[in-house]
């Protein structure tokens, strides 16, 4: 089927004289199409080429696997015990996905996906390491009442309990200076927000809810105010704290990411012809709803970044690396958030026209 389109196009772009604007932009587009067929990857047979170049060696990937440039340091890769562990996990965890993504299994098994890939993430391959992502407030890797696999609603510790998380702090806050200035968030240091992150943000004593119309539609099917259901961001005397949802409304959220990742398994598997920018618009909500859910309490956006680069290397493109895509998508509308993906993507494959 791809020959055939890809010929198809070919011809097309061939044919059409390239007079005028508009014909420009057409033969523009048959471009596009056809660098989009021949970059993807379409032999399911096969691993993308990602699965073989998760080295060390290269700086590409680390990048793609942190959150700021001082953790993709080729030379901190092989001396840090603390990012040797991550990668490794990070590695075992992706071949999961690996495997049954391109069964297109994925979306029919979610949650169990979710579940192993939390597991390997945690304890690694053998079980033998035990990673536990970034350290908490109080100075602790641990977290009480945490099991590997287990979702925030299973846990008979964690499941009644509200998590939030600060976004940013206010210019009378203590919390800062207890947590110290140092460098940003990273495996094995302080969980505290990036620097700058852009508003707009509630006013004092403000509340606003992140609107999932796809999820909410699902909550009044339950009888249940979708309003309860939603993430929320707070200002709280200047602090601007996101709130995750309660831990028993997290399986409308698993739902909905089953949902989206069956359209991006047509998509990406099925249907090569898909424009570019449908693809990608379809990632960015697929990650955005799994972070709003925080379905465990830990190593989330390790999962689901390496899940969506993954994606975009399917489709012939670099990764992109972590930095605070999980904070914007905490507080930006979907629309928004989209298109803030969809520039980081571009900036890691300039000339790429979604």
């Amino acid at each position: 089927m791809e020959v055939r389109l890809y010929f198809a196009l070919l011809l097309a772009c061939l044919l059409i004289p390239n007079f005028g604007l508009e014909r420009f932009s057409f033969a523009e587009s048959c471009s596009q199409a056809l660098y989009d067929l021949m970059t993807r990857h379409t032999d399911r047979s096969q691993p993308p080429k990602l699965m073989s170049e998760m080295k060390v060696e290269n700086e590409n990937w680390l990048v793609e696997t942190v959150r700021t440039s001082v953790d993709a340091d080729p030379a901190l890769a092989l001396s840090s015990e603390g990012l040797r562990t991550y990668r490794e996990n990070f590695k075992a965890a992706l071949t999961e996905f690996d495997t049954q993504f391109r069964a297109g299994k994925v979306s029919g098994n979610l949650r169990e996906v979710l579940k192993k890939q939390q597991t390997l993430q945690i304890r690694g391959a053998e079980s033998k390491t035990n990673y536990t992502g970034t350290v908490r407030a109080n100075g602790s890797s641990q977290i009480p009442g945490e099991t590997p696999g287990q979702f925030r609603f299973e846990s008979p510790v964690l499941r009644n309990q509200r998590i939030s998380i600060p976004l940013k702090y206010g210019p009378y806050s203590l919390r800062y200076e207890s947590m110290g200035p140092g460098p940003w968030t990273g495996p094995g240091r302080k969980l505290i927000p990036p620097p700058n992150l852009p508003g707009p943000f509630p006013d004092s004593k403000q509340t606003w809810e992140l609107w999932f119309e796809e999820i909410a539609n699902k909550a009044r099917a339950r009888g249940v105010d979708p309003r309860e259901v939603m993430p929320k961001t707070i200002n709280f005397r200047g602090d601007i704290v996101h709130t995750y949802p309660e831990a028993k409304y997290v399986e409308l959220y698993l739902d909905r990411m089953a949902e989206l990742m069956r359209e991006i398994e047509g998509t990406v598997l099925g249907r090569p012809e898909t424009s570019l920018g449908k693809t990608l618009e379809l990632i960015a909500d697929y990650y955005q709803v799994g972070i709003n859910a925080h379905i465990f309490t830990s190593v989330n956006n390790s999962i689901l970044m390496g899940q969506i680069n993954y994606l975009l290397h399917y489709i012939g493109l670099r990764g992109v690396p972590h930095e605070h895509l999980d904070y914007l998508a905490m507080y930006k509308l979907p629309t928004d958030f989209r298109n803030i993906f969809i520039e980081a993507v571009r900036a890691r494959n300039p000339g790429i026209r979604p």
